[in-house]
């Protein structure tokens, strides 16, 4: 009976899934030229300045691959600071320029629309991600293919070892820095770095950062996993490309981690 309510259950969120990505696509909400209708994130910055961004960006993913090989908290912390130093850059170059800010989504124009957005885009965020890793976990087992159990190792340790200060610590890590530091390097500085300097298209600079995003924690979850976080690094690429507002990203990733952790913690 158990394991007849869980199929139910599973078919229910493929089916929900496959449903909202259906309307996207009839309604063109996924074409080329609906992305466009975004705003145009260009602070006036010179193409040298916009490659820089790309290339510590890219230099930060290098650098954590490296990390968990190596095993050495120095390094890790280290590499850790680089984050800081691309978000300074991208920072401090926008208050040189009138309106910077803005324009690259750092202050919102519209946080009331912003947060409507995130109010819709956190439940299909949470349904797209479940179904591709219960499609993913599927294919393994079809396939006789190695299935790791858990999810991210600090959700997994805090399951493991349970106590209100590690609580605490992975909440503000998960919902609070993770969040803000991913999104304003991978979609703030990168995603925009590559439409202005490589003059991709949308959808192409979506799948390279959304690629390399999930490279990132190639270490910290299970293979399958980095299927689901491939998708929701195609989600936050597209609401900032729709938006133009880095606050939709940055509080749907937010709020995507933080119903993880409840959900997790309310399980048997």
């Amino acid at each position: 009976m158990l394991a007849s309510t869980e199929t139910i259950v599973n078919l229910l969120i493929i089916s929900l899934s496959l449903a909202c990505l259906g309307t996207l696509i009839f309604k063109g909400l996924l074409t080329e030229r609906t992305l466009k209708l975004g705003p145009i994130r260009n602070p006036g910055f010179s193409q040298a300045i916009f490659a820089r961004g790309a290339l510590l960006s890219v230099a930060y993913v290098v650098l954590v691959v490296i990390s968990r090989e190596s095993n050495s908290m120095a390094f890790a912390m280290l590499v850790s600071l680089l984050p800081f130093a691309v978000i300074g850059l991208a920072i401090g170059r926008c208050t040189n320029v009138l309106g910077g800010l803005r324009v690259v989504g750092l202050l919102p124009r519209q946080p009331m629309r912003d947060l409507k957005w995130c109010a819709i885009a956190i439940p299909i965020t949470l349904l797209f991600s479940w179904s591709v890793g219960l499609i993913a976990m599927k294919l393994s087992m079809r396939y006789g293919l190695r299935i790791s159990p858990g999810g991210h190792d600090t959700l997994v340790d805090l399951l493991k070892h349970f106590s209100a200060a590690k609580l605490l610590l992975v909440f503000v890590s998960a919902v609070v820095m993770a969040p803000l530091i991913e999104e304003l390097v991978f979609r703030g500085v990168m995603q925009t770095s590559l439409l202005h300097v490589f003059g991709m298209s949308r959808w192409a600079a979506m799948l390279y950062t959304a690629t390399l995003f999930s490279l990132t924690h190639a270490w910290v979850v299970p293979w399958q996993n980095l299927i689901t976080l491939f998708v929701l690094g195609l989600v936050f690429g597209y609401l900032y490309e729709r938006t133009g507002s880095l606050l939709v990203p940055i509080l749907t990733h937010a709020g995507f981690n933080a119903a993880n952790i409840v959900i997790a913690l309310s399980l048997p």
